[in-house]
């Protein structure tokens, strides 16, 4: 029996030769190298994607550049609609001119041109501006519609007020066919009368319309209002009171005595008991 540890058996290692060595690194080397189909495919995409993208850039570039050189984006006109009674159009003619004309329209502030137009011109309830094509703009005027007269009594003249309290101008008292606003205070024209006077005013115009009455007149008094409806019925309420349910009661009471054949000349809603006064 042979030892286990008997030279015979023991394993020599393997040795590669320097042949050998040199391929395996050469090969190893390949592997590293990338396909160049797969290189020029992804730069491909890129490209694909870089390049029109380029191009457009600098078409814009040299079209804007030619457009620019020719003096094509100056504003060379202006367009002014909307405008016929509480705004002057020469006025805004010549602001929006000094504004625009000559200017490149690409870079022009609307919005800036718009806050300007709207805080010189108070008789239009909106102006909006808009770039018509490369050489012209469009200036588009609503104007305010008249909602009541107002009659001052300081001056005892009668004004146009729309449904903001804007005061339009002056007016002949039977010139226009609205309800008649008697106001305890001086008025001047292109200004805003107090902020409550206006919705109490259309608030009480709607509710005498849902009730089938016919305003002729409203006075505003410092601590309750006035009004004529119908035949010159002449009414009196508080301005903290309810107003619809109020209207209601003048409704009713103005068709039971047409059914009864009296005449009413004033209604006294101020206090809790309703005061009824026949001619």
């Amino acid at each position: 029996m042979k030892p286990l540890n008997s030279p015979k058996n023991i394993k020599k290692p393997y040795q590669k030769t320097g042949s050998q060595v040199f391929l395996n690194k050469l090969l190893s080397r390949k592997r590293n190298i990338k396909n160049t189909r797969t290189v020029v495919r992804k730069y491909s995409k890129i490209v694909s994607i870089l390049f029109p993208l380029l191009l457009l850039a600098l078409t814009i570039y040299f079209s804007y550049s030619y457009l620019e050189r020719k003096g094509l984006l100056d504003v060379k006109e202006f367009e002014i609609i909307g405008v016929t009674k509480y705004v002057s159009l020469n006025d805004i003619s010549s602001l929006v001119k000094a504004n625009v004309e000559g200017k490149k329209i690409t870079n022009m502030d609307i919005k800036k041109l718009e806050n300007l137009l709207k805080s010189n011109f108070l008789g239009a309830k909106n102006i909006s501006v808009q770039r018509e094509s490369l050489s012209k703009i469009k200036v588009i005027v609503e104007e305010r519609v008249p909602l009541a007269v107002l009659f001052s009594t300081v001056d005892q003249k009668n004004y146009l007020i729309d449904g903001d309290g804007y005061v339009l101008g002056e007016v002949g008292a039977d010139s226009i066919d609205l309800p008649v606003v008697r106001y305890e205070g001086s008025v001047l024209t292109g200004t805003f009368v107090e902020k409550d006077l206006v919705p109490l005013t259309i608030q009480l115009l709607d509710l005498s319309e849902r009730e089938g009455l016919k305003v002729s007149s409203i006075s505003f008094l410092p601590k309750y209002l006035r009004l004529y409806v119908d035949s010159g019925v002449e009414v009196l309420v508080g301005k903290s009171k309810d107003l619809g349910k109020f209207m209601e009661i003048v409704s009713s009471l103005i068709k039971r005595a047409s059914l009864e054949g009296k005449r009413l000349s004033r209604i006294d809603l101020r206090y809790d008991k309703v005061i009824v006064s026949y001619d």
